[in-house]
């Protein structure tokens, strides 16, 4: 199971871990997904020159922490919003946590 937390105060930290075991590693789609989409979001806070106050990427890990601004906020809400998403279509691979 994945499981993804988002925190909004002053920075915005996210961290997600586990993997999804839809499929067999490297057939499973919803744990390519997460990738796809926490790969993205680092790469798009980072181009549009934003630091981190700290990330981290590995294996069935990652989180981070960046400053909380109006573009930052934009950005990870997208995150947010695609894995609600894929939460509810695959309940039993990744999960919201508070």
């Amino acid at each position: 199971m994945i499981e993804y937390k988002i925190i909004y105060n002053d920075n915005i930290i996210v961290n997600v871990s586990g993997h999804a075991l839809y499929s067999d590693y490297g057939n499973d789609i919803v744990c390519a997904s997460v990738s796809s989409m926490l790969t993205m979001t680092v790469n798009l806070v980072d181009n549009l020159g934003y630091k981190f106050n700290s990330v981290k990427m590995e294996k069935g890990y990652t989180s981070f922490d960046v400053i909380n601004n109006e573009v930052t906020k934009g950005i990870v809400t997208t995150l947010e919003e695609l894995l609600d998403s894929l939460s509810k279509k695959y309940p039993k691979n990744v999960k919201r946590i508070n």
